[in-house]
């Protein structure tokens, strides 16, 4: 077991090297996004709540869509295809996302679509 003194870890933390020690150790990336509804009575894509899905071979995750319609995985490195559900309509996201470690992958819409 490795003692270090407590003077050490202020000096690291004054310096702003914690949140960099915890960024390199993360073998996770994360996809940020919306899941949104078209169609309907409504013409007009709108930010709706509900659960988007990732399926991949490294893992298979699901969160809670809040009113707002946005989105955050984190994630292993590897290739996902996202869905979802607003209410009783199933959702996609147009393409297939690979995520590398430690990287963001922002604005990937999952889209809901009304018949």
């Amino acid at each position: 077991m490795v003692v270090i003194p407590i003077a050490r870890i202020a000096t690291v933390a004054s310096a702003g090297l914690i949140p960099l020690l915890f960024a390199c150790s993360s073998p996770h990336g994360v996809v940020t996004g919306k899941l949104i509804e078209v169609g309907g009575p409504f013409p007009m894509r709108r930010l709706v709540p509900g659960h988007v899905t990732a399926r991949g071979s490294a893992s298979t995750q699901t969160v809670i869509v809040g009113r707002d319609g946005r989105y955050t995985l984190s994630l292993p490195p590897g290739v996902y295809h996202l869905t979802g559900q607003a209410g009783n309509v199933p959702c996609f996201a147009e393409r297939a996302i690979h995520v590398r470690p430690g990287k963001t992958i922002g604005g990937v819409v999952v889209v809901c679509t009304i018949r």
